[in-house]
């Protein structure tokens, strides 16, 4: 259950609707390294900004 409803919560957004477990984890792997790799790039970039308002230890 905990599966689909992050398949459907607005973490990641899809325009169809995720009803079956199979599909919830494929579509949660799938953007899941999306949302890694782009949360990665943030880090990286307020890093190299020396942005005060982002704590990259906690990351």
């Amino acid at each position: 259950m905990k599966v689909l409803q992050l398949a459907a919560s607005p973490f990641f957004p899809s325009k169809d609707k995720v009803i079956m477990l199979s599909n919830a984890t494929i579509f949660i792997s799938d953007n899941g390294i999306l949302a890694t790799v782009v949360s990665c790039t943030l880090v990286r970039h307020h890093q190299k900004e020396g942005s005060a308002d982002l704590d990259s230890d906690l990351f």
